[in-house]
């Protein structure tokens, strides 16, 4: 009789030490989840840091990019690859920040911030526009990824005219 009841309080003592480990392993899984999460948007901060500063950085970009704006005659091919360059840089950065924001890990507000400094910097401009539309491929980006960043810019367009700007 003893030995059936020592098997039983050591059975319940296993149980409850198994349920604790598993308590346990959950509460690190969450943590790893907010830790992996911050290094997420802290690595696609660095990566909008950088395009940011490209035109400081580089001052052939920098007077590509304002011949592109100013006098869009004077483009050299030089000028377009560099343009090209940076805009295809700022998809793919714009391409993980979608996927990030698809699978839930970043917020809509982000992602649609992000695509807003996108459209102004390379929509806004009916010559660096022209860039853009002519390097767009199917086998580059999705027509869904497209599509989400030409449907902010429309919004974007129609509330400044609401405004009258």
């Amino acid at each position: 009789m003893k030995f059936k009841q020592l098997n039983t309080m050591l059975t319940r003592t296993s149980n409850m030490a198994v349920l604790i480990g598993i308590l346990l392993v959950v509460i690190e899984l969450r943590q790893n989840d907010d830790t992996l999460n911050a290094t997420i948007q802290l690595a696609l901060s660095n990566s909008y840091e950088e395009i940011s500063t490209l035109v400081v950085e580089h001052p052939h970009y920098a007077d590509s990019l304002m011949r592109g704006y100013g006098d869009p005659e004077s483009l050299t091919p030089s000028d377009l690859i560099n343009l090209m360059a940076v805009q295809y840089r700022q998809m793919l950065v714009l391409h993980t920040t979608w996927n990030l924001y698809n699978a839930g890990i970043i917020p809509e507000s982000y992602w649609r911030e992000r695509v807003s400094h996108f459209t102004i910097a390379f929509l806004e401009s009916p010559s660096i526009k022209q860039i853009y539309d002519g390097s767009l491929h199917d086998e580059l980006f999705s027509e869904a990824f497209i599509v989400a960043i030409d449907d902010i810019y429309q919004q974007q367009r129609a509330a400044r005219e609401a405004r009258g700007q």
